[in-house]
């Protein structure tokens, strides 16, 4: 009897995602420019135009300090010591 092989189902490709997905960056890439006036007109429709700005505004300082948060996290501190030399200095 001859066997048939299977191919893996979950598999995947060079960029990560599996074949026949496309990633968000391509989804979002293909959106015109008619296609978005129409997503911000239906976000200005449910949350007002008087919120979005102040939707935004807490949108970009969270994102702020979260990078910030995320840069301390990198960073050696001073009082850390592990970056401290291993010899004392007379």
């Amino acid at each position: 009897m001859a066997h048939e092989t299977v191919e893996n189902v979950t598999s995947i490709d060079a960029e990560g995602t599996r074949p026949g997905r496309r990633s968000r960056a391509q989804v979002l890439g293909n959106l015109r420019g008619s296609e978005w006036i129409i997503i911000a007109a239906i976000l200005v429709l449910l949350f007002g135009a008087k919120r979005l700005p102040d939707a935004a505004r807490g949108l970009g300082r969270s994102l702020r300090i979260f990078k910030a948060e995320t840069k301390a996290l990198t960073e050696p501190t001073p009082e850390d010591p592990s970056t401290e030399s291993a010899t004392p200095q007379p």
